[in-house]
C-alpha cells in the first residue's frame, strides 16, 4: 500500500485499484488517530474479512477529532461517534450504497446545505467559509492562491471544521483554472504559486490545430500533471474544461475554452483533458471535472456575456443550436464527472424561454435523456440570487426574475439539477421544502449523486494533504509544460525575418511588455535604443474593454467587456446595446463618450506606434499578440516585419522561437476577422463565417 504521496511521474496505470495517492501524513498541528503504524497497516493490508473471502486494501485514515473503529481486522472513521460501524462509514462498500444510508441519517437542515456549491472566503475571511459549514455547505469554489504549504494548511482546516460537524462529511473543494501563463479574471480563472504553467486552454485548440493527434496527448498529459498538482494542495473538483465554441468572436470568455470553430476538435480536446483529470473512471486519485458551459455558452447576442442583463440572450440565426451540444457528447462518453449549464436564454430552442439552469428541455429532455448523462448537474454561480447592479451581475436568474428564490430553486431542481453554484444559503432551498414546491425525496436523488462522488474521491477516508510533501508533486513537469507553450504558438507574418540568423549575444534586441531580467538571462543582448536595434520585440494583448464591478477596479475587473470591438480604436460604431454600459480604460478612468470607443489597452497599439515611429532602418519589428478572444489586426499589420499569435507563453518561450531554437507549428483555432463590418454581419452560432478573414480558420505558417 502507498506509505505517503507518490513521487513517480505524473502518468497513471489505468484501472488499477490502488489507494489515495496523496494520503495525509503528520503535519504540524495534526493528530493521526490511527493506533496502527504504517507499517501495521500496510501488513494489514490484503488480509481477509473474518465473515468471508475477499480480500481488502486497508486505505490511510486521516481524521483530527473522529475516533477509529477496529471491525474484522480493519480500521473505519467513527463519523458519528455512535461506536458502531454503519453502512456510509464502511470503505469496503459501494459508494451507491454507503451514500443511501448516509442521506437515511441526514436532516433536512443538512441536505439542504449539501446541495450548495458555495463561494469560499467571498467577504476574505476564512469565518465566512468555515461558519457555512458549520450550515452544513457540501462544496466550495476556493480562489485563494496562497503559496502551496499556507494553501494546504487553509484547506487542512476546511476539511478539519467539516469533521466537526454531527456526522462528518467531508468538504469538496474545487478551483476555477490556476495553471496558465495569463491574466487572472476573478471569477474565471486565476494564477497559483509554483503549478506548472501551461498555455491557456485555446492554445491547446492551435497545437491540435497543428498535429491533432500530438495536441490531444499533450491536453490528456496536462491534465495528469494538474490531477497531481490539486489533489496535492487539497483540491478535488475541476470547474473545467470549458467547451464552449467560439463562433461569436466578440465574446469576452474565449480564451478559457479548449476552443476551436470544429466541434467535433473542441469535443475531442475535452474529453482528453477530463481523462487526464479523472482516469478512465473517477476513483481517489482523480479530480472530478466539472464540464461547462451545456448546451454551448458561445452564440452569445452581440458577443454581450450572460453575466450580464443585456447578454441573457443566446440567438441561434444560422439555425445551428445543435452543434453546439457536440462537444458534450464526447465529454459524456469519457464519463465526466458533473456538467454546468450557462446562464442564457437559448432563444426559442425550447418550450419555454428560460435560462439554462432552469430549463427542463435543456437538463432533463436533451441532457439526460436524449444524451444519456446521468451524472451531477451543477448550476453555474448566482442564478438563484436576485439580479442587482451592473445589469444583474451579482445574480443572473434569467427568464425567472419574477420568482422567488424558493421557487427558482424549485424550478432548477424539477429541470434536472443536483447542486446549486454560488449558493451561500441553505434557505431557499428549506423554503421550497416548506412551501410544498419540491419534496424532500427529490433532495435525496441528487444527494446521493452527491455524496458518492466524495466517497469514490476518498474524501470519506482522507481529505486531508501534507503541507511537506508537496514540492513532489507541484511545478514538476514545466518542461513538458513549456513544449505546450511553444507549439501552441501561431506565426501569422514574416518579412524575411525569422528565424533572426545571428546569435543572441550578437543580435542587439529592443524589448517592450517583455521582463528585461528575464531576457538578459537567455543570453540575449539588450538596449534601450530602438533605433540601434537589431530586432524590436512588442509584446500586447488583443483588444479588449472591461466592466469594472462588486467594487473591484477596471484593471482587475471579474470580466473583459463581453461583445466589446475587437479593434484599438477609436471606433464609432459601438451598438447601442453596448453604449449602455459603463465603460472605463486602463487606467480606470471612465470613458464619457463610449460612442468613440477605444479598447481599455489601447494603449497597447500605441506603443507599437512608437516602435515603428523610431526604429531604425535596419530594425525589424517582432509583434506577439495574446490572442485573448480573436482579434483585428489590421491597424498595425502592415507596419511590422513579424506577427505571433500567442495563447500563453514566457518570454523564454517566446525567443525560442525568434531565435530558431524552435520552429512554430501552431494554428489559428478560430478565424480573424478583416473589419468590424465582417464582425457584425456573422451569425452567433455558425463556425467559419467571416467574410474575407484577414487570417483563415488553420492559418499558421512555420520555418
Amino acid at each position: 500500500m502507498n506509505t505517503g504521496p507518490s513521487t513517480t511521474p505524473f502518468r497513471r496505470r489505468r484501472g488499477v485499484s490502488r489507494t489515495s495517492a496523496h494520503p495525509a501524513l503528520p503535519r504540524a498541528g495534526f493528530t493521526r488517530l490511527s493506533t496502527l503504524s504504517v507499517m501495521a497497516l500496510a501488513a494489514l493490508a490484503g488480509c481477509k474479512d473474518n465473515s468471508g473471502d475477499t480480500d481488502y486494501e486497508q486505505p490511510e485514515l486521516g481524521a483530527e477529532t473522529v475516533s477509529l473503529i477496529d471491525v474484522d481486522d480493519y480500521q473505519f472513521k467513527d463519523m458519528n461517534a455512535n461506536g458502531t460501524l454503519d453502512p456510509y462509514e464502511d470503505w469496503r462498500l459501494g459508494a451507491d450504497e454507503r451514500a443511501d444510508d448516509l442521506v437515511a441519517r441526514m436532516t433536512l437542515a443538512e441536505k439542504a446545505g449539501a446541495m450548495l456549491h458555495i463561494n469560499m472566503d467571498s467577504d476574505s475571511t476564512e469565518a465566512y467559509t468555515l461558519t457555512r459549514i458549520e450550515q452544513f455547505a457540501g462544496a466550495g469554489v476556493s480562489r485563494r492562491n496562497d503559496a502551496p504549504a499556507e494553501y494546504i494548511d487553509y484547506t487542512n482546516r476546511v476539511q478539519a471544521a467539516a469533521e466537526n460537524t454531527r456526522l462528518s462529511i467531508p468538504f469538496a473543494i474545487s478551483t476555477d483554472p490556476r495553471s496558465h501563463v495569463g491574466d487572472s479574471q476573478y471569477g474565471v480563472s486565476l494564477l497559483q504559486e509554483g503549478l506548472t504553467q501551461w498555455p491557456q486552454p485555446a492554445g491547446f485548440g492551435a497545437i491540435a490545430m497543428g498535429d491533432e493527434a500530438a495536441g490531444l496527448e499533450l491536453t490528456e498529459e496536462a491534465g495528469e500533471v494538474i490531477r497531481e498538482e490539486y489533489r496535492a494542495l487539497g483540491i478535488q473538483v475541476a470547474l473545467h474544461p470549458q467547451v464552449d465554441l467560439p463562433t461569436e468572436p466578440r465574446w469576452g470568455r474565449i480564451m478559457g475554452n479548449f476552443a476551436t470553430e470544429d466541434a467535433t476538435l473542441t469535443g475531442k480536446l475535452g474529453a482528453a483533458y477530463v481523462r487526464g483529470l479523472q482516469g478512465d473512471e473517477l476513483d481517489d486519485d482523480s479530480v472530478a471535472a466539472m464540464a461547462k458551459h451545456f448546451s454551448g455558452g458561445g452564440p452569445q447576442e452581440d458577443g454581450i456575456d450572460a453575466h450580464l442583463e443585456q447578454g441573457k440572450r443566446q440567438v441561434y440565426p444560422g439555425d445551428n443550436f445543435e452543434y453546439h451540444k457536440v462537444p458534450f457528447e464526447a465529454l459524456i462518453e469519457n464519463n465526466v464527472a458533473s456538467i454546468m449549464p450557462y446562464y442564457g436564454i437559448p432563444v426559442d430552442q425550447t418550450s419555454e424561454n428560460v435560462g439554462m439552469g432552469f430549463n427542463r428541455d435543456i437538463i432533463t429532455g436533451q441532457l439526460r435523456r436524449e444524451m444519456g448523462y446521468d451524472g451531477i448537474v451543477c448550476t453555474d454561480w448566482g442564478i438563484i440570487s436576485d439580479s442587482e447592479s451592473l445589469g444583474g451581475f451579482i445574480g443572473m436568474p434569467w427568464g425567472v426574475e419574477g420568482l422567488s428564490q424558493a421557487e427558482r430553486v424549485a424550478k432548477a431542481l424539477n429541470a434536472g439539477v443536483d447542486q446549486f453554484g454560488g449558493l451561500d444559503d441553505p434557505q431557499p432551498i428549506l423554503d421550497a421544502v416548506d412551501q410544498e414546491l419540491v419534496t424532500e425525496e427529490r433532495l435525496d436523488r441528487s444527494l446521493r449523486k452527491l455524496l458518492a462522488q466524495k466517497m469514490t474521491l476518498g474524501l470519506f477516508e482522507n481529505p486531508y494533504v501534507d503541507a511537506a510533501e508537496v514540492d513532489q508533486h507541484i511545478g514538476q513537469h514545466q518542461d513538458l509544460a513549456d513544449q505546450a507553450q511553444i507549439q501552441s504558438t501561431v506565426l501569422l507574418k514574416n518579412d524575411n525575418t525569422l528565424p533572426v540568423a545571428t546569435a543572441r549575444a550578437d543580435t542587439q534586441v529592443y524589448i517592450d511588455g517583455m521582463t528585461a531580467a528575464e531576457v538578459s538571462e537567455l543570453g540575449v543582448t539588450g538596449t534601450d535604443d530602438v533605433a540601434s536595434a537589431d530586432i524590436a520585440i512588442v509584446r500586447v494583448a488583443a483588444p479588449y474593454s472591461v466592466v469594472p464591478g462588486l467594487g473591484i477596479s477596471a484593471a482587475n475587473a471579474i470580466f473583459q467587456m463581453p461583445g466589446g470591438p475587437l479593434v484599438y480604436g477609436p471606433y464609432d460604431g459601438l451598438s447601442s446595446e453596448l453604449s449602455q454600459y459603463t465603460i472605463y480604460d486602463e487606467d480606470d478612468n471612465l470613458v464619457t463618450d463610449p460612442s468613440t470607443y477605444q479598447a481599455a489597452n489601447y494603449d497597447d497599439l500605441t506603443r507599437i506606434q512608437d516602435v515603428v515611429a523610431n526604429k531604425g532602418s535596419a530594425t525589424r519589428v517582432i509583434v506577439d499578440v495574446y490572442m485573448g478572444r480573436p482579434a483585428i489586426l489590421t491597424e498595425f499589420i502592415d507596419d511590422v516585419d513579424a506577427v505571433f499569435a500567442s495563447f500563453g507563453s514566457s518570454d523564454a518561450n517566446l525567443l525560442q522561437l525568434v531565435f530558431g531554437d524552435a520552429s512554430p507549428t501552431g494554428k489559428l483555432p478560430f478565424e480573424l476577422p478583416s473589419s468590424m463590418e465582417a464582425v457584425e454581419a456573422q451569425y452567433e452560432d455558425v463556425p467559419y463565417d467571416s467574410a474575407d478573414p484577414l487570417f483563415d480558420y488553420g492559418y499558421g505558417l512555420s520555418y
